[in-house]
């Protein structure tokens, strides 16, 4: 993951500055350079469900999930 692709994700997301984004964004750039493990492997798509995901956990007063166990459960 690139600046320009995280760029990109807030460009195309609801909520691009909000805390939930911010940290689900950052999230995905740590486990991406962690190794390249099988993050790297998640479509483009699902990084920005996951950071939409976290805002509607955030508004709505809901626990959010770790990366893993969201992409385990879609």
């Amino acid at each position: 993951m690139t600046t320009d692709r995280i760029k990109e994700i807030q460009s195309k997301t609801a909520y691009p500055d909000s805390v939930s984004v911010q940290q689900a964004l950052l999230k995905v750039w740590n486990e991406c350079e962690q190794e390249q493990l099988h993050i790297a492997n998640v479509s483009k798509s699902v990084a920005k469900q996951y950071a939409e995901f976290c805002v509607r956990c955030d508004r709505d007063g809901l626990p959010l999930l770790e990366l893993d166990d969201y992409i385990k459960q879609y």
